[in-house]
């Protein structure tokens, strides 16, 4: 197995799905070419793609791409990560799954990924997998299966219109409050 050094994370917002991408060296050509085939040809073009300000997502090749997909790019603000706060999260986690394995590499992550899609998010009152499959992924392990149970066509797209609208999210919170300093003699102008 080849060893990576570099990792291109992506959260979908709503359904907090959570996707990882090594990568052997983070240049722009690897970011674009890995937010194509892991991202965009499974899920579609996004609307919107937020980043923080790292110097391949302002080239010109990402730029072209934003343009030709329709895709607006919104970039974080410098040195503040709660600006981006569940990607920000979601390292945090990655960096702790790798110091539990004793490799170097990222073999043992499509495995942390898999727990990450199918645990239970409180917000959105279900599973990334589930919102984003329609049902929940089998884990290993499980020893009892899901019920064959047939659904006829339309049955399933009534069932899945309701259940997409009862959804509604949260909107993500602040878990930090900063003081804004202001000098004294400001409000008196």
């Amino acid at each position: 197995s080849r060893t990576y050094r570099k990792c291109l994370t992506m959260i979908e917002q709503f359904t907090r799905y959570p996707e990882a991408v090594s990568l052997e060296n983070a240049s722009t050509e690897a970011v674009a070419r890995a937010l194509m085939y892991h991202w965009i040809s499974r899920f579609g073009v996004p609307l919107r793609i937020t980043s923080d300000r790292g110097r391949k997502f302002f080239s010109e090749l990402f730029g072209q791409r934003n343009d030709l997909l329709g895709t607006k790019h919104f970039k974080t603000t410098p040195y503040h990560l709660q600006a981006n706060g569940m990607v920000e999260r979601l390292h945090q986690q990655l960096k702790a799954a790798l110091l539990c394995h004793n490799d170097t590499g990222t073999d043992a992550l499509p495995v942390d990924w898999m727990r990450r899609r199918a645990a239970p998010k409180e917000d959105v009152q279900s599973t990334p997998a589930k919102l984003v499959y329609g049902e929940t992924i089998r884990l290993p392990g499980e020893f009892l299966a899901s019920s064959n149970t047939q659904f006829r066509a339309q049955e399933l797209v009534k069932t899945l219109r309701r259940y997409f609208n009862e959804l509604t999210p949260e909107r993500t919170s602040r878990h930090g409050r900063h003081l804004v300093f202001m000098f004294k003699n400001l409000n008196t102008v």
